[in-house]
């Protein structure tokens, strides 16, 4: 093995089981020479698929996988078959690192390892200078990692750093997209609060214009009517700026307030 431009590339990956919905959507990414990187998601986001498509035991729908190197596959391990403490599984892992080859593919390599086996398994990854692509949920393991690869809808996202460093990128966003909501919520309301005293600033001008009205009626009718008429036409151009004014902010916030709904 010399460790020279082992690198992997997927562009524009589309697959799905069966035609049914899509597991991957137009999915690209690439580890460079050297990387240890780690696949991370929810259940059924399809890390295990991924890792066999980097393999080339699946071949996507659409898109290209490039491999640069010799890489080496270990797939989960069936616990029926497994030696006390994982035994057969650490065998397959020592023959994987021992193998020359300039890729590792683990799924879940330290999953049925006892404590002095996990150890082992740390020892020989970080004594590794190839490229390595894991899938695990062993905490441990992914802090060994220098990238993680977020699979979420069909697409991957890359966080440079171990899994500490994941989380709190991802605390920082739900704390941005949080604070963003809250004032958001607080414009939509006073914006409404500002709609509620338009409104009763309106109905006690027009009570007062009928008040004048009223009291204008026992005067010269060409007066009454030049002035019923004077304040109609003001009340009606300050309405029409204030409802103007109004929509139009509401519309930008609530605009604002959908796209956090989706995000």
């Amino acid at each position: 093995m010399g460790y020279i431009m082992a690198n992997i590339s997927l562009s524009n990956i589309f697959f799905s089981y069966n035609n049914s919905d899509m597991l991957f959507t137009d999915l690209s990414c690439s580890v460079t020479n050297g990387a240890h990187v780690a696949i991370i998601g929810d259940n059924g986001t399809g890390k295990t698929t991924l890792l066999k498509i980097i393999a080339g035991f699946i071949v996507p729908d659409t898109g290209h996988v490039t491999i640069n190197g010799e890489c080496k596959y270990l797939g989960q391990f069936n616990t029926n078959k497994l030696k006390s403490g994982g035994q057969s599984q650490m065998d397959a892992i020592a023959a994987a690192f021992d193998s020359n080859a300039d890729i590792l593919l683990l799924d879940e390599p330290t999953n049925n390892l006892d404590p002095n086996a996990r150890h082992e398994f740390y020892k020989k990854l970080r004594n590794y200078y190839g490229t390595v692509v894991i899938v695990s949920h062993d905490r441990e393991l992914l802090n060994m990692m220098d990238t993680l690869m977020e699979l979420r809808n069909g697409q991957i996202r890359l966080f440079g750093g171990n899994y500490d460093f994941y989380i709190k990128m991802k605390q920082s966003e739900r704390n941005a997209i949080e604070s963003k909501y809250v004032n958001t919520q607080k414009k939509i309301t006073h914006l409404t609060t500002t709609k509620t005293l338009a409104q009763s600033m309106r109905h006690k001008h027009e009570t007062k214009q009928a008040k004048d009205r009223a009291n204008s009626a026992n005067g010269s009718p060409i007066e009454a009517n030049n002035l019923r008429g004077k304040s109609q036409e003001t009340e009606a151009k300050r309405r029409k700026i204030i409802e103007k004014n109004y929509k139009q902010k509401f519309q930008h916030y609530m605009i604002y307030h959908q796209i956090y709904v989706m995000t």
